[in-house]
């Protein structure tokens, strides 16, 4: 290319049903420059859009794609692609990226210069789509229930947390830096995996986090680790489902569950998995129409 000719960004997209959204929104933000969610206007669809400083490997992308629709048995979604005009996309769609500020935790990514909040907990999480960097509204809710949680365990603090389907590893991170204990993260894709350790390390906290890939609390490395006394599962209402019995079993006796990734309407149908085996709801962040739910393990 000449010098004096203009640079191509590329943009790609997908479009999908609002409770796809956080099972494919790090996968697309770990493969670009820079994205964004947005809702459809009149629609139940919202879109993940992402951009790139060259132009990416459409194969590539679809077979990605396929990958996790296949593993969570969803379709896989059309991916758009092409070019845009001359124009810096990254830092357009990184200027809608503010910090989020939840209970103790200020997240924030390296383009931001606002000012934490003194004695907050910084998280640092590279602009990625919003579910990555605690702007969707289950991680914002996570967040909140872990902060709920540490105020209300003072006089006996978390000693092994798990974090299953931990994308970037921001409520790992979180975690980590608000007991200082070792936390095992886990995810079904191993890019996720990677990218939770490398998002540890910027955070100071790789000496405390065992990231590793996982199909589900099946998984023999995840059994070895447990009874944990807060497990944390922020993905999609029907794995939540199928996966609560292993999930309760996980927890030891008046350990802690905080589930997300559901819409309110789906509220009532995770409920009914988790309430007979032994959970009991104590809490609920409700942020716009995602409920997250924290339980407790009952004695006995």
């Amino acid at each position: 290319m000449a010098d004096n000719e203009p640079s191509t960004s590329w943009r790609a997209a997908i479009t999908l049903p609002v409770d796809q959204v956080p099972l494919f929104d790090d996968l697309m933000a770990n493969e670009s420059d820079g994205a964004s969610v947005f809702e459809v206007p009149d629609t139940d669809d919202w879109i993940i859009e992402t951009y790139f400083i060259e132009e990416p490997d459409r194969a590539s992308l679809e077979a990605r794609l396929t990958i996790v629709a296949t593993a969570h048995n969803v379709r896989t979604p059309t991916l758009d692609l092409g070019p845009l005009p001359d124009e810096d996309w990254v830092q357009k769609s990184l200027a809608g990226l503010v910090p989020v500020e939840a209970g103790q935790f200020f997240v924030y990514g390296s383009h931001n210069d606002e000012t934490p909040p003194e004695n907050s907990i910084r998280i640092l999480i590279e602009a990625g789509p919003a579910f990555g960097t605690g702007q969707h509204e289950t991680t914002k809710g996570c967040l909140l229930a872990i902060d709920e949680i540490r105020r209300s365990t003072n006089d006996n603090p978390i000693q092994k947390p798990l974090d299953v389907g931990t994308g970037t590893g921001v409520l790992a991170i979180a975690m980590a830096k608000t007991w200082g204990v070792p936390v095992t993260a886990s995810d079904i894709d191993p890019t996720s995996v990677c990218e939770a350790r490398e998002n540890a390390e910027k955070n100071g906290v790789d000496d405390l986090m065992r990231c590793l890939r996982a199909d589900g609390l099946g998984d023999q490395k995840l059994q070895d680790g447990a009874p944990y006394d807060l497990l944390i599962a922020n993905i999609l209402a029907n794995p939540l489902i199928a996966m609560a019995p292993d999930i309760v079993n996980a927890v030891g006796e008046k350990g802690w569950i905080i589930l997300s990734g559901l819409l309110e309407k789906q509220r009532q149908g995770v409920l009914n998995a988790y309430l007979p085996l032994g959970a009991e709801l104590v809490g609920q962040h409700q942020l716009g129409e995602w409920p997250t739910l924290v339980l407790k393990k009952r004695q006995g």
